[in-house]
């Protein structure tokens, strides 16, 4: 079980309260090997007009809610969003939806208008049909084509490792369709 007063949970808080606020924060490990907070200013990649004086929030290294004992599908899916490079987190449809994206391409979208926690993730066709027919907590995406999308929501049998390999994948799959030159990570030879 993680404890409730651990640097990462505490982070996690604050940055959840952040968000809320619309303040941006960026992770960073320190040179004793923790974690502490800062504001980004100087953030790559497009802005929305509301965003355009503090930036996107840049997340650099990972924060490790993949062992927790219950899972938390935003805070899994945060946490390995956090971990990938170039990823920024943004809030362009209102505070109630986090928006993750890469060189200005959405990968995730984390939210629980419907009334329970949903992910919302790129995938290959073929791929989302068999996601959608082999689990029950896997459903075409919310609001978005539900051929290359799929939402995630809670379940018992939803591990960290689907979780953390669905995000990948998104991830991926955004990149892939990116110029070369604005490419943060070769995705043939990533994950």
């Amino acid at each position: 079980m993680v404890n409730p007063a651990s640097p990462a949970i505490l982070i996690l808080v604050r940055l959840r309260e952040r968000m809320r606020e619309r303040e941006p924060l960026t992770l960073q490990r320190a040179a004793s090997g923790r974690y502490t907070e800062g504001l980004d200013r100087d953030a790559v990649g497009p802005l929305s007009s509301r965003n355009r004086k503090r930036g996107p929030t840049v997340f650099s290294p990972s924060v490790d809610l993949m062992s927790t004992a219950a899972l938390d599908l935003h805070a899994c899916a945060t946490a390995r969003a956090a971990e990938l490079p170039g990823a920024t987190l943004t809030h362009p449809f209102g505070p109630d939806w986090d928006v993750f994206k890469v060189r200005g391409k959405v990968f995730l979208l984390l939210t629980a208008v419907t009334g329970s926690q949903q992910a919302i993730l790129k995938v290959e066709p073929l791929d989302g049909e068999a996601l959608r027919r082999e689990y029950s907590f896997i459903a075409p995406g919310y609001h978005m084509n539900k051929r290359h999308w799929v939402s995630v929501y809670p379940d018992a049998k939803l591990t960290p490792q689907l979780l953390a390999e669905l995000v990948t994948d998104s991830y991926r799959l955004v990149v892939e369709k990116l110029p070369r030159s604005q490419r943060p990570i070769d995705p043939s030879t990533f994950g």
